[in-house]
């Protein structure tokens, strides 16, 4: 987040409008939704609780975030009654999550763009931006000047914030605040995010907003210490443990099968090459003897990498499946929560080589 989002005379909150498709013209919202104290739905990612914004009533106003669009709208229009009236971006026109290009569209694909362009409601950004025409500035200093915090670590901090600011400074009342589709129990979301959030909710319940949480979110849930403890952390823990060896088991099997097949493409080619060279010493006999070995090889490293990426992908399911159970009970993951990257040599050893240079990864 820049300091770029000053207020000026545009920054005031506005009454957003509805959207009801995915495309093409919308309606207004109806009137009973500015009528009374607000029911309001932040929106997120998260599989386990974020289908719940299809039951909402549609008084909800919808307040989202980033790529939520991809899930809440389908061919005939949005799949949920409520309307989404504030849509939140953060990030910067050229932002790329670590080790990804970035493509011009705040990091996702060009369909958020033109998703973001159409939407009727309040597009809050850093700054407002020419090719989304319902954007404004988020009112940082504002919220920052009134609420005495300077405390954001997540785009949910910045929704939280706002709402705060919009119940406390602004008179638009929300009665009921739900929290759709954000568990924060990745590992960088626990560490960096969640406590922020948490601090954010603990100010609008202090002014009498009703929280909802569904039971699947980490948010406010942890065991009583001294009080509540229990064996689920420890089982979740050492579950957890368990899929990430598996995790770097597929992983280096996944590097070894990719080198040993990069390494047979070089001898076949090699070997292929002499054969040429030599048609007399090496017959067609020879020929098919060699090839049926380097056809043998070649299937078991295949077949090796196939089921070695299978075995990846499922032990990751699992790794984030246990972090997640581990901090709903109230432990943490603090033995290197990061996995490895899949890092291929394969670019080394396509033809003959020399080692590479190190590198800082």
């Amino acid at each position: 987040m820049q300091e770029s989002m000053a207020r000026d005379e545009s920054d005031e909150p506005v009454d957003a409008t509805a959207l009801k498709s995915g495309s093409g013209p919308v309606d207004s919202p109806p009137e009973s939704r500015s009528a009374g104290p607000r029911d309001v739905c932040l929106l997120g990612y998260a599989e386990e609780t974020r289908d719940l914004v299809f039951g909402l009533p549609e008084t909800t106003e919808i307040w989202a975030i980033n790529m939520a669009h991809v899930f809440i709208f389908g061919p005939q229009g949005p799949k949920t009654r409520a309307a989404a009236t504030y849509w939140f971006q953060i990030h910067p026109r050229d932002w790329a999550a670590a080790g990804k290009a970035p493509t011009g569209f705040f990091g996702r694909p060009k369909e958020h763009l033109d998703f973001l362009a159409r939407f009727q409601g309040t597009v809050w950004m850093q700054a407002a931006d020419p090719d989304i025409p319902n954007s404004r500035r988020y009112p940082l200093e504002d919220v920052i000047a009134a609420s005495g915090r300077r405390y954001f670590t997540s785009t949910f901090a910045y929704q939280l914030a706002l709402a705060w600011y919009e119940h406390a400074v602004l008179g638009r009342s929300i009665g009921k605040l739900r929290v759709y589709g954000v568990n924060l129990t990745s590992m960088d979301e626990y560490i960096h995010q969640k406590s922020c959030v948490e601090y954010w909710l603990g100010r609008l319940e202090q002014l009498g907003v009703d929280i909802e949480i569904p039971g699947a979110s980490a948010l406010l849930q942890g065991r009583l210490y001294a009080i509540g403890e229990s064996d689920l952390s420890n089982h979740a823990f050492e579950r957890l443990q368990f899929w990430k060896s598996k995790y770097t088991e597929a992983w280096a099997n996944i590097n070894t099968s990719n080198s040993m097949k990069a390494e047979l493409k070089f001898w076949a080619a090699q070997l292929s090459a002499i054969a040429e060279a030599h048609p007399d010493e090496i017959n067609a006999e020879i020929r098919a003897r060699i090839q049926s070995v380097f056809d043998r090889r070649s299937a078991n490293l295949n077949a090796l990498q196939e089921r070695s990426g299978a075995e990846l992908n499922g032990a990751l399911g699992m790794v984030k499946d246990n972090q997640h159970w581990l901090a709903i009970t109230g432990g943490i993951d603090h033995r290197a929560p990061q996995l490895p990257d899949l890092r291929l040599p394969a670019e080394y050893l396509s033809g003959d080589w020399t080692v590479p240079e190190p590198k800082a990864i």
